[in-house]
């Protein structure tokens, strides 16, 4: 009996180790504020696209909610298992959530073992990470239009999400 459970103790860890690890992130809303931000604008008076640092302001909740695990050949003899999520967004004060796609254009985000994921809402682009609860926002229109004014500056932001449930 002990011998039989000291060779069945180890196999039992890895299974049920293996099965809570393919759920890379738990179901769930984090709150995130932005709380640096930069980028782009077109100052009128030299004429000239110039850096500058923005106020960052933007605030919202995001929505991960698993659906599946896969293993994925990255080359021959090497693979990945990735966890898919379905992921919204919802803006601070606003009552409806926006789905975040993934760069697929899939409404199915793909997280790798670093617990980051990329995915775009609306004109923004977002990457994740949730071990530490950092995320970055991208926002590219403007600039490469050829219009030199300040309507669309491109930017980048990074803060920090919260998780309240």
């Amino acid at each position: 009996m002990t011998r039989i459970s000291a060779i069945l103790g180890p196999v039992w860890l890895i299974i049920s180790g293996t099965c809570t690890a393919q759920q890379l992130v738990n179901n769930g809303a984090y709150f995130c504020t932005a709380e640096i931000a930069g980028g782009l604008y077109y100052n009128q008076s030299s004429k000239r696209w110039q850096s500058s640092t923005f106020q960052p302001d933007h605030k919202f909740v995001v929505r991960v909610h698993y659906l599946e695990t896969k293993e994925e050949t990255l080359a021959e003899g090497i693979t990945e298992t990735y966890g898919y999520y379905e992921i919204s967004i919802t803006e601070s004060g606003k009552s409806f959530p926006s789905p975040c796609w993934s760069l697929g254009g899939e409404h199915v985000g793909k997280m790798d073992r670093y617990k980051q994921i990329d995915c775009s809402a609306g004109v923004r682009d977002y990457r994740f990470n949730f071990e530490y609860n950092r995320f970055l926002e991208t926002y590219v229109i403007g600039y490469v239009d050829g219009r030199d004014s300040n309507d669309d500056t491109p930017s980048i932001s990074g803060g920090t999400c919260t998780r309240i449930e």
